[in-house]
């Protein structure tokens, strides 16, 4: 009996010092940087920051062609939306064939925002607003 009462002492105190250390470690406040050890390290250097900006210049404009392309299926796209003409599955087709060649990764509310989304990108080439009419003319 002896025995059974010491271990179960033994079994609390570790739990109590156990939930005691716990709380004391997440309760010890975070060391906040000074002024002088950001300087000091270099972080945020604008200079640096500033040379990295200049060589990398990316162009997100596309051709007018393919923009005037881009607004003729958009308004397509809407219209037989809009109507009902287009159904579920094509929906997916499109949306699954954008997503592997255009390699996009982000996640959407619904199949048309994504369709929309992805049809702004500045990577979308005529091969893929074609291959997009097929689909709809199905």
């Amino acid at each position: 009996m002896d025995k059974l009462i010491l271990i179960a002492l033994g079994i609390a105190t570790i739990k109590v010092l156990a939930f005691y250390i716990i709380n004391k470690t997440r309760t010890i406040p975070k060391r906040t940087l000074e002024a002088e050890e950001v300087i000091r390290c270099g972080h945020m250097n604008p200079t640096l920051y500033k040379k990295q900006l200049e060589n990398t210049i990316i162009d997100y404009t596309r051709d007018e062609e393919i923009e005037k392309e881009y607004l003729e299926l958009r308004d397509l796209f809407k219209t037989k939306l809009q109507s009902k003409e287009i159904s579920r599955g094509q929906l997916i087709g499109i949306e699954k064939y954008l997503r592997e060649q255009l390699n996009v990764k982000k996640n959407y509310k619904n199949n048309a925002h994504a369709i929309y989304s992805m049809l702004k990108l500045p990577t979308l080439t005529y091969n893929h607003i074609s291959t997009i009419e097929k689909f709809l003319y199905k």
